[in-house]
C-alpha cells in the first residue's frame, strides 16, 4: 500500500485487501484490532489504520510482537491502545535488533560490526 497525497493508493493484492476492508466495514462501522508481526518505522501500520478509519471503521487497538521505539512507533503508541510481547527492559535491545542473550550462542550470532 502506498500513501499518496490523496490517501492510500492500492495496487495488486493490496487493492483486493482494500476492497475487502471496505466491504467488511460498511455499513456497520466495525471496531478493528490491527495485528502485525513487527512495527519498525510504522509506515505499513499507519497505512492500514488510515484505510480502516477512512472507510468508517474504528481502530480498537494494535497488536504486534514488537513496536520499535522509532518516530513512527512512538506515534502509533501515543494514538492507539497497543499490546506487544516485548518487556520494557528488553525494548532497547529489540530497537538495536540484537539481544544480549545471543552472546551465549558463540561467534556465529555475534553482532555485526
Amino acid at each position: 500500500m502506498v500513501l499518496g497525497s490523496h490517501g492510500p493508493q492500492h495496487k495488486g493484492p493490496t487493492l483486493r485487501l482494500a476492497r475487502s476492508i471496505q466491504a467488511l466495514l460498511q455499513p456497520t462501522g466495525l471496531r478493528v484490532l490491527v495485528v502485525d508481526q513487527w512495527v519498525e518505522t510504522g509506515g505499513t501500520m499507519k497505512a492500514a489504520v488510515t484505510l480502516i478509519e477512512r472507510e468508517g471503521g474504528t481502530v480498537a487497538g494494535i497488536a504486534a510482537i514488537c513496536i520499535e521505539d522509532t518516530a513512527g512507533g512512538r506515534q502509533i503508541k501515543e494514538k492507539y491502545k497497543c499490546s506487544t510481547c516485548v518487556p520494557e527492559f528488553l525494548q532497547p535491545q529489540f530497537n538495536n535488533k540484537y539481544l544480549e542473550s545471543f552472546k551465549t550462542f558463540g561467534t556465529q550470532c555475534n553482532k555485526p560490526k
